[in-house]
């Protein structure tokens, strides 16, 4: 199994085991002491699955205003600016709803986005002789795991209808290691020319790549979630879901790295922190999904 699919595939099986252990301590402590009339049609369980998406602000406009840069996108061989058009991720959650207008969940997800490296991090020599123009986005995939309390007004009847959901769970965000594109430039103090070239890091000559994936760590962020959620009825075992959420995502994540100037260890400690920084501004999600009532 390589580095990359070590990255993208979590421990659901484990995770899959609390949440259904979890599950089945809160349907067998509360049947007796939770209302009679509550759920939809009797239902008072859950299984929902839901896509995100939102504008990436942080790459489009934070991530500028520190590079200098829109981000970089592989054409082929060439590297073009382009604005991101938006970040994705998926949700699973299971729940149950122990009151007419209170709801236990859990969810577990993964999302989708990009990192603009920074272009002042970019020399591959000690001598500064041999340096990167351009680096192609990054692809950052971050898996949460959030337990999460659903409530609502006194006349609900949930899982359906509008829920106010907060949560408190983690997050952890990696790189993926594949093969990027570069520009590299080599400069001759001697004759004063210099020479450029676009680079596969599959391809490349160079005694160490720009970035040192072993020395990548994955970045942790403890999260704070409030989501507003809509659930409406498409028949008696299925609803659309839809809604938005906030996210705060608190830890410092900072690394030493990025003040070494031995090899490739500056240009990967301040990837560390790009990513950090990324995770900080990732805020505001609309999300859109079925969900299941049994």
């Amino acid at each position: 199994m390589t580095f990359s699919e070590n990255l993208v595939q979590p421990p659901i099986i484990n995770l899959m085991k609390i949440l259904f252990a979890l599950l089945f301590f809160i349907g067998l402590s509360n049947g007796l002491l939770s209302q009679k009339d509550n759920g939809y049609y009797g239902k008072k369980a859950i299984i929902q699955i839901e896509g995100l998406a939102n504008y990436p602000f942080f790459s489009n406009v934070v991530s500028k205003q520190i590079t200098g840069t829109l981000p970089f996108e592989a054409d082929g061989n060439t590297l073009t600016q382009k604005r991101d058009l938006f970040n994705y991720g998926y949700r699973g959650t299971i729940g149950y709803a122990v009151k007419r207008n209170m709801a236990l969940l859990i969810e577990i997800g993964q999302d989708y986005s990009n990192v603009n490296p920074s272009s002042n991090s970019l020399f591959l020599s000690s001598d500064f002789s041999t340096y990167i123009n351009a680096h192609e986005k990054l692809n950052v995939v971050s898996t949460s795991f959030i337990p999460k309390i659903e409530f609502a007004s006194s006349k609900s009847l949930l899982p359906m209808g509008i829920g106010h959901q907060i949560g408190f769970g983690i997050a952890n965000s990696k790189v993926i290691e594949k093969d990027y594109l570069y520009k590299i430039t080599k400069y001759d103090y001697a004759s004063s020319l210099s020479s450029s070239e676009m680079v596969y890091y599959s391809d490349s000559k160079m005694d160490t790549d720009p970035i040192n994936f072993d020395k990548l760590i994955p970045i942790r962020k403890y999260v704070l979630l409030y989501a507003l959620s809509v659930r409406t009825p498409l028949s008696k075992s299925l609803m659309l879901n839809y809604g938005v959420r906030y996210t705060l995502n608190i830890g410092s994540n900072k690394t030493t790295l990025s003040e070494s100037y031995i090899g490739n260890d500056q240009f990967t400690g301040e990837l560390i922190n790009a990513v950090s920084r990324h995770r900080t501004w990732s805020v505001i999600n609309a999300n859109i999904g079925l969900t299941f009532v049994f």
